[in-house]
């Protein structure tokens, strides 16, 4: 399908104002397909049944995992590699 590269004149407008719900079943197909294609292709060499989730919305709530002292020392430490990413730019 090369439709949003060789027909931009067809293909943005389809985006912009699908009202067919064909863009939502795109969407579906490609975000479902991500992670389900791949996994068959596992569960078939593996010769087991394994499963992965894919959580793209909302919030995970680590609350119920880890402690507050936990959360802020990971954020600490992410903000850490931060600046030092930030000050390695600046070299």
């Amino acid at each position: 399908m090369f439709t949003s590269r060789y027909h931009p004149e067809i293909w943005n407008p389809f985006i912009r104002n699908d009202i067919s719900g064909e863009k939502l079943l795109i969407e579906k197909f490609l975000y479902y397909s991500r992670r389900l294609l791949p996994n068959l292709a596992l569960n078939y060499i593996m010769g087991n049944r394994i499963v992965f989730v894919n959580e793209t919305k909302g919030f995970i709530d680590n609350s119920l995992y880890m402690t507050k002292d936990e959360v802020k020392s990971i954020a600490k430490e992410e903000f850490r590699k931060m600046m030092d990413r930030e000050r390695m730019d600046l070299r």
